[in-house]
């Protein structure tokens, strides 16, 4: 079946299975005659044989359901309750917290992994006295959430125990995307270190609305570290070449994705940057290669939020925001990199003039985390 359906991918990459077109089969599904899932509403099938059999439980019972199981109908459902208390509608207090973690994951995730991901460590005793950090790709629903005072309170709590970790009185906080508010906000927040009440520490948080280009960086200071929030590096839709070419090497950088897949997809962009001197351990191991080095790291994250989203793209599969992390302190490639799941260190015809394998692009019938 995902062979049909990718033969029919091929012919119209605008099909979403389950949401304009079947959920089991495929088929392209007619402006009115189509079903609904009825308990959750979220899910469409052209008719109730492929509705009941994409319910069905796997064959193996070691293996989990791929389909509309019991499960994924019942947390589809907490996705209801989710988007009416986004909206203001009808709220419960479960639905209220989901959406309060997933906005928090954002400095928390930001503050606590720069603080203790053991590849940072050395790098920011060295910083100094102030810290730079850009976020690129900001938005106001996302990093940017709770207006210019909440977000204020929230970055500065969430950054002020890194900055007496090592030592840091004053961070400059960058958030730069198109999504940032049409009113800059530059704006300082003041608190006192907690081990010591005679210290303080200083946010800096400043807005731009615009993309991350060399026009920006000169009227900037060059950031310590760079942050990406769900950049979707990978994917067709977004362009981040002239960005990676604006990022230095001994900088850190930290990213997330919402899926194991898409940080896979991530980590092989990064080394194909050649931002990363190599695949972290862990997206090593999943594509079936020996990972070498500690500059870079892939796990799961444990500052993400509980509130759980269904795709956009696929109606039965369902994700958390920021619930991998991607980090590391940008370095060039080792000489052996990984193509293809081997090592190699020859030269081939694909390959550019330093030895490196030329980046072949993605497309959505390609990129392994679109699929």
């Amino acid at each position: 079946e995902s062979l049909i359906f990718l033969k029919k991918l091929s012919k119209d990459s605008d099909l979403k299975l389950g949401f304009n077109c079947c959920c089991n089969c495929g088929n392209k599904l007619a402006e009115e005659n189509f079903v609904n899932c009825p308990n959750c509403n979220r899910v469409s099938y052209c008719s109730d044989a492929c509705r009941l059999e994409d319910t069905q439980p796997p064959v193996d019972e070691n293996e989990c359901s791929m389909g509309h199981s019991s499960i994924i109908c019942s947390i589809l459902k907490l996705c209801n309750d989710d988007d009416d208390a986004e909206q203001g509608l009808q709220a419960t207090s479960a639905s209220l917290d989901r959406l309060r973690t997933e906005l928090e994951s954002y400095p928390a995730t930001l503050a606590n992994i720069l603080r203790e991901a053991p590849c940072y460590n050395d790098f920011l005793a060295s910083v100094g006295p102030e810290m730079i950090i850009h976020v690129i790709g900001a938005s106001e629903d996302a990093e940017l959430w709770n207006g210019k005072q909440g977000m204020l309170e929230g970055y500065t709590e969430a950054l002020v125990q890194l900055a007496e970790d090592f030592g840091i009185c004053d961070i400059q906080l960058h958030m730069i995307g198109p999504g940032c508010p049409d009113c800059c906000i530059d704006e300082d927040r003041t608190m006192n270190f907690e081990g010591d009440g005679s210290r303080n520490f200083n946010l800096h948080l400043v807005t731009h609305k615009c993309q991350y280009t060399s026009d920006l960086i000169t009227t900037i200071s060059k950031p310590h570290a760079v942050v990406f929030f769900n950049p979707g590096f990978t994917c067709p839709d977004y362009a981040w070449e002239e960005t990676m070419n604006l990022l230095d090497y001994g900088s850190a950088i930290l990213c997330t994705t919402n899926t194991e897949l898409e940080g896979v997809s991530d980590c092989n962009y990064l080394l194909d940057h050649k931002l990363f001197p190599h695949l972290p351990p862990l997206a090593a191991e999943i594509m079936g290669v020996e990972g070498y080095g500690n500059l870079t790291f892939f796990t799961e994250n444990p500052y993400a939020g509980t509130r759980i989203r269904q795709s956009g793209t696929m109606a039965n599969d369902l994700y958390i925001k920021n619930r991998w992390i991607i980090g590391g302190i940008m370095a060039k490639p080792d000489k052996k990199r990984v193509v293809d799941n081997v090592f190699v260190n020859i030269k081939n015809a694909d390959e550019d003039d330093s030895g490196y394998k030329k980046s072949k692009g993605n497309t959505k019938l390609t990129n392994p985390s679109l699929i």
